[in-house]
């Protein structure tokens, strides 16, 4: 399968379709996630050809955790993006900085970073498929960043209850803050803004795998964002969703309401 091909597979994919359900529903959701992130990986390791570089000095990739291609580049993980961002051109700041293993390869590919971007890294990754016009930079993404849904309002991040894991070793938020926030608002609302909610704005699209910032933001999308003055711990991206139709001859079912957002003050800042 053509990388084209297989990122428009993936883009198509809607997630909405498990989206109604409570906590443990979240759980699955995010293995889903790691399985297509499992899935981008081995469309990738059928396209992309086996580096041959070994003249310089090579980063070793220990063994983080998660099972999309990965590398470590001074001790930080680094995940292959799950949009599938691979580009023919390196792009702009970016300059050599060694050369790693993908974790389950045995060969050395050259990888790019940029100081003004340090939560990415582009993995120089040959194409065997000579047919079509492939690309060669793979874009890796910091593992505390990778998946993660962020708004920026004034200045202030906020992650998406989707997104953010309260547990494990680092969690993005501690359990007790999410469960607060859950039990709330829950992870998504249909229909009005709870109130007391109010439009701050659209926020602009800052880019997959971004940190936004400024005043308005956004890496998921452009979306109009509300913020409630006596609420400065969640903020809402109004959003739209489909579900299965249990009449099929009516096609699916469509769905408004937000995204619900919860403040992050944790590494990415």
């Amino acid at each position: 399968m053509r990388k084209e091909t297989f990122c428009d597979v993936l883009g198509e994919m809607d997630d909405a379709y498990i989206l109604e359900a409570r906590l443990p529903e979240k759980r699955r959701m995010q293995g889903l996630t790691r399985w297509l992130g499992l899935a981008a990986c081995l469309c990738l390791a059928v396209v992309l050809g086996t580096g041959l570089w070994n003249s310089r000095p090579v980063e070793e990739t220990g063994d983080p955790t998660g099972s999309a291609p990965h590398i470590v580049v001074d001790g930080q993980a680094y995940y292959i993006s799950p949009h599938c961002i691979v580009v023919n051109d390196l792009p702009t700041g970016f300059v050599y900085g060694g050369e790693t293993i993908v974790a389950g390869e045995d060969n050395a590919r050259p990888y790019y970073v940029s100081a003004d971007s340090p939560e990415w890294i582009y993995v120089f990754q040959d194409a065997e498929d000579r047919s079509s016009d492939t690309a060669n930079y793979v874009r890796y993404v910091d593992e505390r960043l990778r998946g993660r849904d962020l708004i920026s309002v004034n200045g202030q991040l906020y992650m998406s209850m989707w997104s953010a894991e309260d547990y494990g070793e680092e969690p993005d938020v501690p359990a007790d803050f999410y469960k607060q926030i859950e039990s709330s608002y829950g992870i998504r609302i249909e229909g009005n803004a709870p109130t007391g909610f109010v439009s701050a704005g659209k926020a602009e699209f800052s880019g997959y795998d971004t940190i936004p910032r400024g005043k308005l933001a956004c890496n998921k999308q452009a979306a109009e964002v509300f913020v409630n003055p006596n609420a400065p711990d969640v903020v809402l991206l109004a959003t739209r969703w489909h579900t299965a139709n249990p009449d099929s001859s009516q096609g699916e079912i469509l769905h408004e309401g937000y995204d619900v957002y919860l403040r992050y003050d944790g590494s990415l800042n």
